[in-house]
């Protein structure tokens, strides 16, 4: 029992990369054998090893649908992934959400197709704004996907930006949606870029943001 605490003490938090669940998995059949005489522990630690192999079976499907799109996407998402926080999923879904960038007149039109453009409902004198609920969710849910990231990034600038917006008054929540609208505009002009590159009317962004 004493191996067993031990190596659930030194196991990560996450399980969810392959090094993390075939520590799992190791440590999960080393246990089984001490607890053999433990019909219920043992029961539990089968489980453990089975769905620590399933992690590792889809990490690597996840790698090699990563690797098909990446070859299906070719350079068109190469501005995009410069961007932290966009993999090559990520890249794949804000490419196909927002499909050809024609359809917007500006930056703030597709932030507006993002939904997180803020409405104005301002009435007389007094001039407001409200949450934004509409717009393709899905593209909002990549935007925050980007922006989870960011802010999770020590000393990186969408996470400084997020800091100064929380230093203004803003809570958690207000300030993570003026990132995204932030973010929104960066990610227009690199699917503008990425789309005229393939015209052959301009040459790929080369600073990542």
């Amino acid at each position: 029992m004493a191996a067993v605490l031990i190596g659930v003490m030194t196991l990560p938090r996450d399980i969810t990369s392959t090094k993390a669940a075939q520590r799992l998995a190791a440590l999960a059949g080393a246990c089984g054998e001490e607890l053999a005489q433990h019909p219920a522990a043992s029961a539990i630690l089968d489980d453990l090893q089975d769905a620590a192999e399933e992690i590792v079976r889809l990490n690597d499907k996840i790698r090699e649908v990563e690797r098909r799109l990446r070859a299906l996407l070719g350079d068109l998402t190469a501005d995009l992934r410069l961007l932290h926080g966009v993999s090559t999923v990520v890249a794949a879904g804000l490419v196909g959400h927002a499909g050809a960038m024609a359809n917007y007149r500006n930056a703030a039109a597709f932030a507006a197709k993002c939904g997180v453009a803020p409405v104005p409902c301002s009435s007389g004198r007094h001039v407001a704004v409200r949450l934004n609920t509409g717009g393709d969710r899905q593209l909002n849910r990549l935007l925050h996907v980007i922006a989870m990231t960011q802010v999770r990034t020590a000393s990186h600038p969408g996470r400084l930006y997020y800091e100064r917006k929380r230093a203004e008054g803003k809570a958690h929540r207000p300030a993570l949606r003026c990132l995204k609208r932030q973010l929104a505009t960066v990610v227009y002009y690199r699917l503008l870029a990425a789309e005229r590159r393939l015209d052959g009317r301009q040459e790929p962004v080369d600073s990542a943001a």
